[in-house]
């Protein structure tokens, strides 16, 4: 049963209000007060509508108010609830509910970036429910509201035990709002916060769960797009007492609110908009590339939560969002088993053919996931072998990018010494080991500040010693190199753009002073090299241009990456 839908007022709303409505709520969210009469004169041309707005969320918040007394909202969101407006008023004790449609508003359940779910009761049936609403209502955009439909619809056709199904699809005075059943439990996120990852085989079953469901909805059409563990309701019941997943309770996957039908055409939002959770979504999709996202997007995501389940994190975390997609795009995450002990192989070769950069090499269906979690689960060796030994080398690389540069950046010097050395009619093999010792101790020196970075208790300290050893280092073999030395001074330069890599202008200055005083000291103490004042003058200036270009790009994108940090 739903009520009659009412004409929605977004119909008749400007984008302009829209833009200044959007505007005030990010602000509101970002924990800042916004100056209403400043709103009202930047947008003049709609005031009339923003004031109006104004009003209409004073009462809401009113409203809300016997709701964060009776309950209060998840962990981390906003307090202030935003109810449908002209709603009739529940101030007073004995008065009827805040309602909508028909049903009675209890308390907020959560919210997200489009909707909030409040606990409900339908007023006839006395059935209690999971209402979602749009967040800003009747001043939701087109593009929301439709959004909020598609949801609806892409849920209401799945018929599946271990997905949310959709009670009732209605409006009221222009707020849309669907009824899901109240699932009691906590989600696999909240789980996973308060109680840490899961036993390997039990992630392993619920995982294989969740599969199923995704798999059914593959079949009929219908790509999820956000699956992640707070996307994963953990039903209390006979699973969560007994049997295979004794404790942890039976999955069920909500918020279609990204799905996608496969095959449709009409796409809602455009091409490079990145929609998702950084954390949970395929390169494809970090770039923004929506066309290419498709059910591989999915069997992505359900490698990110079988990796969240067996180490209790993301494959990639980071202090932003942009810092994520970036990792998302470029790294390979640690090994499940470097972070969580007991993890089996076999799992984790699941686990890591899910979360391949490349979608084609990633399990081509959600059935071909659930036969390889199968043959785990029965002790069998599943069809995700391990990687080749190219593959192998292109995980690591990623993994550890700093370290791979340094070996394959002085493995190669290294590999034509040799050659040269071979093929050189007069050997000299004082210079050729003194060269080799140089290049051999560079690269273990590497491995030894990999090390330190890789420990917990180590921050930022390794990286700015590894950067001066490699100033230092590079001075060591120019030393011991013939002259001239000219074509060897660019090393310097290519140390300096490195040091770019890691998003620092600090170390960026650091690495430049460094190169400046090896370069100093080199010239100082090598036997062969004279150079004229007015040529060390130009390098050093050379040396601080280069080091000021790349400062400058690295400060352009910290800036960059905070400012789309914190947009919600």
């Amino acid at each position: 049963m739903s009520s009659r839908p009412s004409e929605p007022a977004s119909s008749d709303s400007s984008p302009r209000l829209e833009e200044a409505v959007a505007a005030y709520l990010e602000r509101l969210d970002s924990g800042a007060t916004p100056d209403r009469e400043a709103f009202l004169k930047q947008y003049a041309d709609v005031a009339e509508g923003l004031a109006e707005f104004f009003a209409d969320h004073d009462q809401m918040n009113s409203l809300a108010q016997p709701l964060r007394e009776q309950g209060s909202t998840s962990p981390g969101l906003d307090p202030t609830i935003t109810a449908p407006p002209h709603s009739p008023q529940a101030s007073a004790a004995g008065e009827p509910p805040l309602r909508i449609g028909p049903y009675e508003i209890e308390t907020e359940l959560g919210r997200g970036g489009m909707g909030v779910v409040y606990r409900a009761r339908h007023s006839e049936l006395r059935r209690n429910v999971a209402l979602k609403t749009l967040l800003i209502g009747r001043l939701a955009s087109r593009e929301d509201r439709t959004r909020f439909a598609a949801e609806a619809l892409a849920a209401a056709k799945l018929d599946h035990s271990g997905i949310v199904p959709i009670f009732d699809v209605g409006e009221s005075e222009g707020q849309p709002y669907f009824a899901m059943p109240l699932i009691v439990g906590l989600s696999l996120a909240e789980r996973l916060r308060e109680e840490g990852p899961l036993a390997p085989h039990t992630a392993a079953r619920l995982l294989r769960k969740i599969v199923a469901a995704v798999a059914y909805a593959h079949a009929h059409g219908v790509v999820h797009r956000d699956l992640k563990p707070g996307n994963i309701l953990l039903a209390e019941g006979e699973s969560s007492t007994s049997g295979e997943l004794s404790g942890v309770g039976d999955p069920k996957i909500t918020d279609f609110g990204l799905a996608k039908r496969m095959g449709d055409e009409a796409h809602l939002t455009a091409s490079g908009q990145i929609l998702g959770t950084p954390s949970y979504m395929p390169p494809e999709q970090a770039a923004g590339k929506l066309n290419e996202v498709g059910p591989a997007a999915d069997i992505y995501a359900l490698g990110a939560i079988l990796y969240a389940t067996l180490t209790g994190r993301p494959p990639f975390q980071a202090e932003s969002p942009v810092e994520v997609i970036l990792q998302v795009l470029e790294r390979e995450p640690p090994l499940p088993s470097s972070l969580a002990r007991g993890v089996p192989r076999e799992l984790e070769w699941i686990c890591l053919k899910c979360l391949e950069k490349r979608a084609a090499d990633r399990y081509a269906t959600a059935d071909e996931l659930l036969a390889d979690l199968d043959r785990f689960l029965r002790h069998e060796p599943p069809e995700a072998r391990r990687a080749t030994p190219i593959a192998h080398f292109r995980r690591w690389v990623r993994r550890r990018p700093v370290l791979a540069g340094h070996v394959i950046g002085l493995g190669v010097p290294l590999a034509v010494a040799q050659i040269v050395f071979v093929s050189h009619p007069e050997r000299e093999w004082a210079y050729h080991l003194r060269i080799c010792g140089v290049l051999v101790a560079w690269i273990a020196a590497s491995f030894v500040f990999q090390w330190l970075m890789d420990r917990k208790r180590t921050k930022d300290w390794p990286l700015y010693v590894w950067c001066s050893a490699d100033a230092a280092l590079l001075a060591g073999l120019l030393y011991f190199v013939k002259s001239p030395l000219g074509a060897f001074f660019g090393s310097y330069l290519m140390l300096i753009a490195a040091a770019g890599l890691a998003g620092s202008t600090r170390l960026v200055a650091w690495t430049t002073f460094c190169c400046c005083l090896s370069y100093l000291l080199l010239l100082a103490v090598h036997p062969e090299e004279k150079q004229p004042l007015h040529y060390i003058a130009l390098a050093l200036v050379n040396f601080a241009l280069v080091g000021t270009a790349v400062g400058y790009q690295v400060w352009r994108m910290s800036v960059l990456r905070e400012y789309y940090g914190e947009r919600p």
